[in-house]
């Protein structure tokens, strides 16, 4: 992790370079926090940090498709499906047979159908209740 962290304190000005040291780092944090999950360790904020550096691999590099499979990745763990679907489509935009995002992207749909089901269940039973 600290290559990729001193990699970019560098003062260069090559984008595609910085987009791809971001989605590696990306990467290592989805894999580190995947390690830790298997393991029960707790190591918070690597999903989140794995997103951020997707989406900041993307503002360097708007056509390199990996970090949008990255950033889906790891907003489909921490439950922001609307993210992820978002970040799916500009992928999907980007490269529209990608299979990995497609796979992805449709996880994310079926759980945010089911999470607003089940909020809606929720409030028609308070409604109920008053």
């Amino acid at each position: 992790m600290k290559a990729w962290d001193d990699a970019l304190l560098q003062d260069f000005d090559d984008n595609d370079l910085k987009a791809k040291i971001h989605s590696n780092r990306s990467l290592v944090n989805y894999k580190l926090s995947k390690y830790c999950d298997k393991t029960s360790l707790i190591v918070t904020g690597n999903y989140g940090r794995a997103a951020e550096d997707a989406k900041a691999a993307i503002r360097y590099d708007p056509k390199f498709i990996k970090p949008y499979f990255r950033g889906a990745q790891a907003y489909l763990i921490l439950e922001k499906y609307e993210e992820c679907v978002k970040i799916c489509e500009e992928g999907l935009a980007v490269d529209p047979k990608c299979k990995e995002i497609e796979k992805v992207k449709a996880e994310a749909e079926e759980k945010l159908a089911k999470l607003r089901a089940k909020v809606s269940k929720l409030g028609a039973d308070a409604d109920q209740k008053v």
